[in-house]
């Protein structure tokens, strides 16, 4: 511990030369999810987080408080960080980064891999210069469970990730496509060392290609036995939005685990702040329909 200390010190008295001298910047805001069954009444849910951001002269903090029906239940994750010099940034802390090699789906910002620190006790060091990034984590917990991460991007042509994971042998690589115009499209592939199981994802979307309309599709393959596909339509009136997300899998793929077809129809309030959603969700596999409900402020 005390070796520890006394790199971070270290790293504070070289960061101190490269710090840039911003205004200090607070954000916080809070996310708050529910779901009533109102068909067998037993799948009612409700979730919450409460997230600050606070960052002066290269230091920052953040942390995020997770909960259900009680508001402040437990700390999540929180991370204490520091710009060492313009292109290496070290965090500290229980952290849930992504280390800039971590690619999510268009509609619902599900991972193609896990976090390089997935809420996690430790020290994290990223690097990032001439379309060049890496990050490595190093848990305080043990030592096993060492990751890292890359990302290479050319301009205009894709943005390319790869990592592993120590702790669950997971190794993946994917690309975002930036060549097509206004258009997000990503594709990524997984394999966990331990248990040989291989996935592929597939995500492609966009708000611009049609004027009002948000349109969106996220495909996954566990290879040899799951699949799942998911679309989104949204058409906006600022500040009002009506869409529908509709999906379907077979019961054994890494997202969804409906088993059969499962349709989202809903209306949107948008406001400077944030957002207010409520929808009607059906499953047609079990029959059962209820009302998803969520709103996110931020200030």
């Amino acid at each position: 511990m005390k070796k520890l200390i006394v790199l971070l010190l270290a790293f504070a008295l070289v960061g101190a030369v490269f710090a840039e001298d911003k205004p200090a910047a607070l954000t916080f805001g809070s996310y708050m999810e529910a779901y009533g069954d109102f068909t067998q009444g037993t799948a009612n849910t409700l979730y919450n987080e409460t997230y600050l951001n606070y960052s002066s002269g290269g230091v920052a903090l953040s942390a995020t408080v997770v909960a259900g029906e009680d508001l402040f239940a437990q700390v999540r994750n929180y991370a204490l960080s520091y710009q060492l010099m313009p292109a290496v940034k070290v965090y500290f802390g229980r952290l849930r980064e992504t280390g800039g090699a971590r690619l999510t789906s268009y509609i619902d910002g599900n991972g193609f891999s896990t976090r390089i620190a997935n809420v996690q006790n430790g020290l994290m060091f990223t690097a990032a210069d001439k379309g060049f990034g890496i990050a490595l984590f190093s848990p305080l917990d043990t030592a096993a469970n060492t990751n890292f991460g890359a990302s290479v991007s050319l301009p205009n042509v894709a943005k390319f990730v790869g990592g592993y994971r120590g702790g669950n042998g997971e190794l993946w690589v994917g690309a975002d496509v930036s060549a097509l115009k206004n258009v997000t499209a990503r594709v990524g592939y997984k394999y966990l060392t331990g248990t040989k199981a291989s996935y592929v994802y597939a995500t492609v979307g966009s708000s611009k290609l049609v004027k009002d309309l948000d349109l969106g599709v996220d495909a996954n393959i566990v290879i040899g036995s799951g699949y799942g596909v998911k679309g989104k339509v949204e058409y906006s009136a600022d500040p009002y939005a009506v869409g529908v997300l509709a999906s379907y899998d077979n019961g054994s793929d890494t997202w969804y685990k409906n088993g059969g077809f499962n349709i989202n129809p809903y209306v949107k309030l948008n406001y400077a702040q944030g957002d207010v959603c409520v929808g009607i969700s059906y499953d047609v596999a079990s029959a059962t329909f209820g009302v998803p409900f969520y709103c996110e402020l931020w200030y």
